[in-house]
Formats: C-alpha cells, sequence, structure tokens
C-alpha cells in the first residue's frame, strides 16, 4: 500500500500529546507505523504544515497539496485527528474529501493506546512478560495472543534499542503511571556524588491528575500492580541470586543474534522415566520467539562446561602455550621499562601544571568564590595527580631491579594454579573463566545437534576463531533439543 504522511504544529499548539509538539517526530513515527505495516512512503508525499494553526484551512500550502493529489497513494498517516484540523465542520469536509477518492486515515497514536491497553489486559489475564513480547513480535506459537489482545497486529518496537519487544520494557511500561493519567513530578534528582552527577530516585515525589492522558482505566491499573508486586516478592524457597551458579551463563553469545546464552532447565523422557536436564539456550529465542531468532540449539550444559575447560587445558595450559604467554608476558615488561625520555618528560610537566591548577581551585573554595562545579573540578585533577605519580614511581622503582626469573616462576604458578580452578566448584572455575576470557564466546548453531562455539583470552586464542578450524561440539545422539510447545 502506498501511503503519506501529514505533520502539523502551530506556535501555539499546547497539544498535551509531546508527539504533536514536534513535526519532527510526527514524521518519524508515522514512518515507523508504516515500516511496520509493510507500506511505502515515498518523500515526495510527506506533507508538512509548521507553525500553521489548525482552524486554518485556507493557508495551509501542505494539506491543499496533498488534498490534490488523493489518487497518487491509498492511506494517510498521521498522528491524530487534531493534526488535520481543530475546527469540526472544515474538518469533517476535509475528511469527507479524502474518503470520497477511496483514501483510508489512519492515527498512530491511537493506535499506540490499544496497544498499551492490550498489554495491561494481556497481562491482567495471567499471560506473562516473554508470552506478550513474543506475542508483539510476530512469533507463530503466540498467535492467539496476538489476535486476541492486539488485533493480530505486531506494532513497531520501541525507537531505541533492539529493534524488538522485550519483556523489560513490557514491564517498564507497565509501571508507568502516566497511562493511569497521573503524571510524577520530583521522582528523580540529579546530585554530586565523588565529583560526578548523578540521577537518584527520591522515595517521596508529586502525582499530578492529569485525566486527558489516561490509557487504563484505575482497577485494571490496581490488578496489574498487583500481580507486578507479587512477582517480584522473593520467596524464601527460592531466594533471588545475583552471580549466575552456571559456568556458561553469561559468558556465551548467540552467534545469531548476539544476545546472551542462558541456563534453562527441560524435561527428558518417558512419563515413567521423565527427567529434567539443564541446557544452555538463546535468551532472545527462548524470550522473544523465533520471529527474533531462529537459534534453536540448546546443548546439555554438562557437556558445552567440559568441552569448554577441554579446550582451554588443550590449547592454552600445555606447556608450550604456557611458554609462549611467559615469553609475552617478559617481553611486555620490557617494553614498559624503554619508556622513551620524551613521554617522561610529558609526564612531569603534566604533573607539575595539575598541581598549580589544584592549588588555584582551592584557593577558590577557601576564598568562598568558588561555584558547585569547581569541586568536580578538584576531585578529576586529584584522580589525574595520583595516576601519574604512581606511573612514574613505578617506571623508576622498576627500572632500578627486576627479578625476571620470579616473573617467569609466577606466570608458570598460575596456570597450573588455573587448571586446577577450572575442576574446583562452579563459583571459582566461573571467576577463573571472566579474568581469563577477553570477550564473551560466540556459540555458533551448524545444524540441528552442531554447533561450535569460538573466542579470545587476555593472553592469546581460546578457541580458534569462525574463519579457521572452529572447535565443533556435537550434541550425543539421542538428546535432541525438546523446545517448549
Amino acid at each position: 500500500m502506498r501511503a503519506a504522511l501529514y505533520a502539523r504544529k502551530s506556535t501555539d499548539d499546547n497539544d498535551r500529546n509531546a508527539d504533536n509538539k514536534s513535526v519532527t517526530r510526527q514524521v518519524e513515527h508515522a514512518k515507523a507505523y508504516a515500516a511496520a505495516k509493510g507500506w511505502t512512503v515515498d518523500d515526495e508525499h510527506i506533507y508538512i504544515d509548521d507553525g500553521i494553526s489548525g482552524a486554518e484551512f485556507k493557508n495551509r500550502p501542505a494539506l491543499l497539496r496533498m488534498l490534490n493529489r488523493l489518487r497518487e497513494f491509498n492511506a494517510i498517516i498521521m498522528s491524530e485527528l487534531s493534526r488535520l484540523g481543530r475546527e469540526q465542520s472544515q474538518t469533517s469536509n476535509a475528511l469527507a474529501s479524502v474518503a470520497a477518492k477511496g483514501v483510508r486515515v489512519f492515527f498512530y497514536l491511537t493506535d499506540e493506546a490499544e496497544i498499551i491497553k492490550g498489554m495491561f489486559r494481556a497481562y491482567a489475564d495471567r499471560h506473562g512478560l516473554k508470552t506478550i513480547a513474543r506475542a508483539l513480535n510476530g512469533d507463530p506459537g503466540c498467535r492467539e495472543v496476538l489476535n486476541r489482545y492486539f488485533d493480530g497486529r505486531t506494532p513497531p518496537p520501541p525507537r531505541q534499542g533492539t529493534g524488538s519487544w522485550a519483556p523489560s520494557s513490557i514491564r517498564a511500561m507497565l509501571h508507568r503511571e502516566r497511562y493511569r493519567g497521573k503524571v510524577p513530578f520530583g521522582k528523580h534528582r540529579k546530585v554530586v556524588r565523588a565529583g560526578a552527577r548523578t540521577r537518584e530516585r527520591q522515595d517521596e515525589y508529586l502525582l499530578t491528575e492529569r485525566p486527558d492522558l489516561r490509557i487504563v482505566d484505575e482497577a485494571l491499573w490496581q490488578q496489574v500492580q498487583a500481580r507486578l508486586r507479587k512477582q517480584a516478592a522473593p520467596t524464601p524457597s527460592a531466594p533471588r541470586i545475583r552471580e549466575s551458579k552456571y559456568l556458561l551463563s553469561g559468558l556465551l553469545r548467540c552467534g545469531r543474534c548476539g544476545s546472551s546464552m542462558l541456563a534453562t532447565s527441560m524435561v527428558i523422557g518417558t512419563p515413567r522415566t521423565r527427567r529434567s536436564v539443564r541446557r544452555y539456550a538463546c535468551s532472545w529465542a527462548n524470550s522473544r520467539g523465533s520471529t527474533v531468532c531462529q537459534n534453536t540449539v540448546r546443548p546439555r550444559m554438562d557437556d558445552l562446561d567440559a568441552a569448554v575447560i577441554e579446550t582451554i587445558e588443550r590449547q592454552i595450559l600445555t606447556p608450550a602455550a604456557v611458554r609462549r604467554v611467559i615469553e609475552f608476558a617478559l617481553e611486555e615488561a620490557r617494553a614498559e621499562l624503554r619508556t622513551p625520555p620524551a613521554l617522561r618528560d610529558r609526564r612531569e610537566r603534566e604533573l607539575s601544571k595539575l598541581r598549580v591548577e589544584l592549588d588555584r581551585l582551592i584557593a577558590l573554595v577557601v576564598g568562598g568564590k568558588a561555584p558547585e562545579r569547581v569541586l568536580a573540578e578538584i576531585a578529576s585533577r586529584e584522580a589525574r595527580i595520583r595516576e601519574l605519580e604512581r606511573e612514574i614511581q613505578a617506571v623508576a622503582s622498576e627500572s632500578k631491579s627486576w627479578n625476571w626469573q620470579a616473573m617467569e616462576g609466577l606466570i608458570a604458578q598460575r596456570a597450573a594454579h588455573l587448571r586446577h580452578v577450572l575442576h574446583s566448584e562452579t563459583a571459582a572455575a566461573r571467576s577463573a573463566l571472566v579474568e581469563l576470557l577477553a570477550e564473551p564466546m560466540k556459540f555458533q548453531p551448524l545444524g540441528h545437534r552442531e554447533y561450535e562455539v569460538s573466542g579470545l583470552t587476555r593472553v592469546g586464542m581460546l578457541l580458534e576463531t569462525a574463519s579457521e578450524k572452529s572447535q565443533k561440539v556435537a550434541s550425543p545422539r539421542g538428546f535432541e533439543p525438546l523446545l517448549p510447545p
């Protein structure tokens, strides 16, 4: 379908909706609305009347051009009816002219309100955040939810972020008090902590009644908030754990979409032999559905943990590999000691300059003439002075004596310790991997039962990159991933 966009803003327009205060934002949101529906919009059919009253119909050049070209498109998109006009009779006449040509008019703000209502109704009806997100992303497995609460339409996701609906963004929208017709003031306040500005949430703030902004009624709001509170409350049987208790959770990235691989539990076997098996799965495929990520390979946790540890031992902890690490570390240390005289001079000159500036800033504080930002400037200079003093002192002390043999022994000792830690309890092994890895490892699905894992350590290759001979790990036969319906 070919669509035209119309945007208008008056210089005296105090419209309650923030979209209507900017024609740029109106066009941006209308384009996103058209793209979500698969419609095309030519630049020549973007009509903008900026700084013109909604009661004016004769002196609106963009509107008149659009009405004269109605045969060139099938639909008109605008934020809401007030953009077309604020004078009832003439606005009705304009709509009649559009309808007579067979052109339909769509208001994206009205649609957004319906989407928000659908989220609240779905959550109140006991559907989870993941299910709602997957439905909004068009996952075929959640088609019933999409049809029931969102009229079968997949709306454009929030402008910023990953380009898809996430459970976290839906949770944030369910907490937004603006949708119940209340606007918070003073909920956050800017404060200075350790010389840096930050925003802090306040325990007490003002809620202003704005019934014109209400999208959901109070009964539905309270029903949703009660369920959110219940879901957020930890129970004695299920305490919250911030640090993962699984070896590779958060240390793997899906090779398809880039999201984290998380630990999941799957039930396998017959009704008599049924048991739960831990596996790793792509978090987006699990929470947002197959339309966002089609990675359905879910390896057994014990198999993948063992494969990663075995690869580290084979490629990093061999005598030859440890020797290369020692040589690399020694060369880096020697290079550090060969600091050019010009670099040392620049450090000393910068240190002298900073000390003079610091004395002047302190004098302003003592004299009572210092604005608030001076404290931040003082903290910044003091931190840089300490850093320069450490660098100068380190070079001076290390250049006098360096125990190269002790350094070789220390590196070899740490390598041996790493081998021991990787086979100890999960928490210790996970901490060692966090220190060892230069970046999260990449989990690339190759087929229904095959995948490869690749990554880099801070001292060289951990697993070979996918462009070379990658470490390939196949799921054992008989353990196909059992996906939820």
